[in-house]
Order: C-alpha cells, then structure tokens, then sequence
C-alpha cells in the first residue's frame, strides 16, 4: 500500500517526466512488478500467470508460441515469455 506522500511524489514525478505510473511505482521501489501485474490482472478481471513459477504443459507450449507471435503483443511480455517457453 502507498502512502499519501509516496502517491504525491509519484504522481509528481510522472508529470514531470511523463513515464507510466506504475513504473514510476517500481523504479522507486514502493511496489514491485508483480504487484502492479497482480493489481492490474484484478482490475481486468482477468487471472494472474507468474510466467517464471509456470509450467505448462509440453502440448501448450506451441499454443503459447502462436498466442505470443501475435502482433499487438508488447514486446517486453512477448521476450519474457519466450524465454520462458524454451
């Protein structure tokens, strides 16, 4: 949980140098990744996969592969994942 002033600071900080605010959270450590992908996954409604506790099934993993060569993917998510898949 954030405090007042965290917010404040963070929000200051995003204004003035107009990154996301939630990597704002991270990089000043108030929050880790998973917290804001948790956070973001409930707002969505939507589960939460721990891609580095994962482990799917050998017939899933070429699903995986197609699901993550789709265009729209952030590249970040996309690396990770194939990462995680070999």
């Amino acid at each position: 949980m954030l405090s007042d002033e965290q917010l404040k600071l963070s929000l200051d900080e995003q204004k003035r140098t107009g990154r996301k605010l939630g990597r704002v959270f991270v990089e000043s450590g108030y929050v880790t990744e998973e917290a804001i992908s948790q956070a973001l996954a409930g707002l969505l409604r939507i589960p939460f996969i721990d891609l580095l506790a994962f482990n799917p099934k050998p017939g899933s993993r070429e699903v995986l592969r197609r699901a993550l060569s789709l265009p729209n993917l952030p590249g970040e998510l996309a690396a990770l994942a194939e990462q995680h898949l070999r």
